[in-house]
This record gives C-alpha cells, sequence and structure tokens, in this order.
C-alpha cells in the first residue's frame, strides 16, 4: 500500500489518501506489533477512532491515517465531537425487539450501566462472533418467539446508517 501511494503521488503529488486498519497497537502478539511500528515508520501515528462517537449504533475500533489534514487537527476534531445522548440501540431494532442491557463499558462511553444501550459491540462479517452467543452484549431479544438471537440485516443495516437491503445488494 505503501508503494503504490509513493509511486501515484510521482505521478500526481496532491494525491490524497486515507487508510483505516484494525487498531494493531493494542494487539499483544509479536509480530502484528512488528508490522505495526513498520507501518508507523512509513505513515505516521494514526487517528484511533471508535465509530460510536460519530453517531454510530455500533463501535467499530479503527486506526486511519490520512495525508488531508495534519493528526493535531483530526484529534482535535474528534476530541469535541459529541455524540448525540438521545441515539439508543433500541431506535432501530425491529419491532417486538429489544436488546441486552449495558453491563460492561465499551472503548469509548457511549453506554453507561442501567441506561439504554448506545450502541452494539463491533459487527463482524460471521455469524456466531463472541458477542452474539450465550448472553454476549449484541443479542437481541425477540419478544414473538421470547429468544435472543444476532442483530437482524435490516438492523444491522440500520445501525450502520445503510439503507434497507442495501448489503444484500452486494453479492
Amino acid at each position: 500500500m505503501v508503494q503504490l501511494i509513493t509511486w501515484a503521488q510521482t505521478i500526481s503529488p496532491a494525491l490524497g489518501y486515507v487508510i483505516e486498519n484494525t487498531p494493531s497497537q493494542l494487539d499483544q502478539r509479536e509480530k502484528v506489533q512488528e508490522h505495526y511500528t513498520l507501518v508507523k515508520h512509513y505513515l505516521g501515528e494514526p487517528l484511533l477512532l471508535d465509530a460510536a462517537q460519530c453517531g454510530s449504533y455500533a463501535h467499530r475500533l479503527r486506526n486511519w491515517w490520512t495525508n488531508l489534514a495534519p493528526l493535531s487537527i483530526l484529534q482535535l476534531v474528534l476530541k469535541y465531537t459529541i455524540r448525540d445522548p438521545n441515539l439508543q440501540v433500541s431506535h432501530i431494532l425491529d419491532d417486538q425487539s429489544s436488546c441486552q442491557p449495558v453491563r460492561k463499558p465499551p472503548w469509548f462511553p457511549t453506554n453507561t450501566i442501567g441506561k439504554p444501550r448506545g450502541a452494539w459491540p463491533t459487527f463482524v462479517s460471521f455469524p456466531g462472533a463472541h458477542a452474539f452467543q450465550g448472553d454476549g452484549p449484541g443479542l437481541v431479544y425477540r419478544h414473538a418467539s421470547a429468544t435472543w438471537d444476532e442483530p437482524s440485516p435490516k438492523e444491522r443495516e440500520r445501525a450502520m446508517g445503510f439503507q434497507a437491503r442495501t448489503t444484500s445488494q452486494l453479492r
């Protein structure tokens, strides 16, 4: 990726980029840390961002690198970004459904123990993730069937701000 950006900038020095990746600095594996150190060498320090802080109904902790604005400015903007305190996962659930109560605050403090859930745990691309097993925090109670289940595709789309059936069209 770095080689591609470097090459593209030789052709067009004004080329802007935005790169997003998992927060590798939080991973304790030696090889992951080695790769993260190399990425930082080429791209600098990332902006560490939780999408829930910016209004998402699901946490998604990610690193962002860009040459479109200085990191200090991005950090300042993020510091003063205020999430709407009225956002609740219950607003985007299917009829006759409710979410797990908050038991443990996440990375960005959208959820408070004893108050309505503001954001789900991060979504993953496969069913059966730990947040959706047992009594995981991402489960949804379906009152009609009296069962706990993963968020439906429509609930996931609403959480991410997509229009209905957007993800079904990606196949």
